[in-house]
This record gives structure tokens, C-alpha cells and sequence, in this order.
């Protein structure tokens, strides 16, 4: 893609002289990963694999975000049924996947592996900052677990900020993705941004059924 140098950064790892109170203690750390699922309409007949374990229809998307909530690599595409691990592992297999220099990590939590390259917490242990709600940690491994959500949480932020400068994604859908009058499939990508670009004079007005929904007239008949 033309824009990935734009859209994702290249990832630094923590150094020793850090400030951030969250990082400084995972040097050699590149940041973290997770994958949260995002709800999607598939086709009918494919929404059993895009089900999840509580009833969701979602997509399975593989987030990495360097410590500053910039993204360094994104998989979208698998479905919601499918396990973090499974997903990380083929975004590692691919030609220009995700790649982890010799001598670095990533922060990932208990749903991955602990393996050269991914550092997760201990198992068994508080690890949620609201399990220890305002109380120190009362052993080593609980004051590393909690080192780790607090920086884990940076990727927490990175994707909520995302959810929160696409709130009409699924109005969207609605409109573009069905006839409003048959309910049924209209129009594909392509033909939605012919019409978009088209020199006809458009009108908008206010939807009569939703104050919120835009309806696009066409002044040419």
C-alpha cells in the first residue's frame, strides 16, 4: 500500500534512559498487541464463523501499537471465532508480516503464548488494575503483572480512539450497503463511489423516519 509509511510507524524499542513511567521498565520492549473484536455484517450465510464465544457477530482484528498508541502493524479479515494465537501466528507466517528482531518483544496478554518475542504476565496472579482497585501488590509477580496492564493499556486506548472518530461506520452500512425501500443488497463498493463522484446535483435532507440518517436526492431526474 502507498500509504503504509503514512498510517503505520515504524516501531522503536524502550531504551534505558525512558521517562514513561508505564515503559521504563521493559526495555528492549516494542510495544503491544492484541486482538479486539470489532462487530461486522457478513453475508448470511458466513455468520456462523464470525460468531464469538458470547454470541457477537464480529471480525478478529490483530492490533500492534508502538508505547506513544501509534499503529505499527494491523491484520484485519479473520473472523471472530478464531483465537488470538492462530491469528498471531499467521501474521507471522506471511511474507511481509509482522517480524520481531532477535533480542526484542512485544507486551501481549495470557490469550497468547509466553515464547521468544512475546512477553505476557503470570499466570494466576491479579493482573487488571481494577482487580488490585487502589491496592499495592503484595508480591513480585503481581507488581509485574501490573507494570504490564498499565502499559498494555496504551493499546486499549489506541483502538478506543479509533472507535471514537468512526461512530457512523455502521449508519454507514446501512445506507450504502441495502436498498432502503427492499431492505436488499443495492450496490457494491464500486458502484457507490460512482454515484458519490458522479456530476449530478445532489441534495441532502433529513431522513423522515431518523433525524440521524442522512437521505441523498438525486435533483436530476
Amino acid at each position: 500500500m502507498r500509504l503504509h509509511d503514512i498510517l503505520l510507524k515504524k516501531s522503536e524499542p524502550i531504551t534505558q534512559d525512558c521517562q514513561d513511567e508505564r515503559w521504563k521498565c521493559f526495555q528492549g520492549c516494542l510495544g503491544a498487541l492484541d486482538g479486539p473484536l470489532i462487530k461486522v455484517t457478513p453475508p448470511s450465510e458466513e455468520k456462523s464463523r464470525y460468531r464469538t464465544r458470547k454470541g457477537c457477530i464480529s471480525t478478529n482484528v490483530l492490533g500492534v501499537c508502538c508505547p506513544n498508541m501509534e499503529f505499527i502493524y494491523v491484520l484485519p479479515g479473520w473472523e471472530g471465532s478464531a483465537h488470538d494465537g492462530r491469528v498471531l501466528r499467521n501474521a507471522i507466517s506471511r511474507p511481509h508480516g509482522l517480524r520481531v528482531p532477535r533480542g526484542y518483544y512485544y507486551l501481549v496478554d495470557s490469550g497468547y503464548c509466553n515464547v521468544n518475542g512475546f512477553l505476557t504476565p503470570y499466570r494466576g496472579q491479579r493482573y487488571h488494575l481494577k482487580e488490585f482497585d487502589g491496592h499495592q501488590p503484595e508480591t513480585a509477580e503481581e507488581y509485574f503483572n501490573m507494570k504490564h496492564s498499565k502499559a498494555r493499556n496504551n493499546h486499549k486506548n489506541a483502538v478506543g480512539l479509533l472507535n471514537f472518530r468512526f461512530p457512523y461506520l455502521r449508519k454507514l452500512d446501512m445506507v450504502w450497503g441495502r436498498d432502503r425501500a427492499t431492505g436488499v443488497h443495492a450496490e457494491d463498493f464500486v458502484e457507490a463511489s460512482a454515484n458519490v463522484n458522479c456530476p449530478k446535483n445532489m441534495t441532502v435532507c433529513s431522513s423522515p423516519d431518523s433525524e440521524d440518517e442522512p437521505v441523498i436526492v438525486s435533483d436530476a431526474q
